[in-house]
């Protein structure tokens, strides 16, 4: 553990009052990983309804991009983007650099649509990630849906009914 502090003024008055800053910084030591954390399967879902217009769409991109930029080799992902339709804009892959650079320009050109179809958009990253519909409910763990909280359109009719 190492401290630093660093004062605003060198010396100190003896009569009267007066006031001083003081700054502490703490580096704790670097902890030492016991394990490689094992590979992850991860679907993002970019919610790009009307209502995700202007910042909300930029945002659900840059953190979009961001997890994406954050895989190891051995991890694998997709990403789906929906408004009241649903697009596989990057079917499930491994997150080598060519593939997460490719996936960034493609959500880069994510662009808000109309309304939103919360079901057929969560069922489309699913089945992008998992890309088999007998696993659908181990799959909904390692979703991360990068959306706005209003569903206002929802057609349950799929290709799973």
């Amino acid at each position: 553990m190492a401290f630093t502090i660093i004062q605003d003024r060198k010396l100190i008055r003896r009569d009267g009052s007066s006031n001083r800053y003081v700054s502490l910084n703490i580096q704790a030591p670097i902890a030492e990983r016991e394990t490689e954390r094992p590979p992850v399967n991860i679907a993002l879902v970019i919610d790009r309804s009307g209502s995700m217009n202007g910042k909300k769409i930029e945002r659900a991109a840059e953190a979009a991009c961001y997890v994406i930029n954050q895989l190891k080799e051995t991890d694998r992902f997709s990403v789906v983007a929906y408004d009241d339709e649903v697009d596989v804009i990057m079917p499930s892959t491994l997150a080598n650099k060519d593939t997460r650079q490719d996936a960034v320009n493609r959500i880069n050109k994510v662009h808000p649509g109309r309304t939103t179809n919360l079901f057929d958009g969560w069922m489309n990253q699913t089945v992008a990630q998992t890309q088999s519909a007998e696993i659908l409910l181990r799959a909904y763990r390692d979703v991360l849906p990068v959306r706005s909280m209003k569903a206002n359109y929802c057609d349950r009719r799929s290709q799973f009914n």
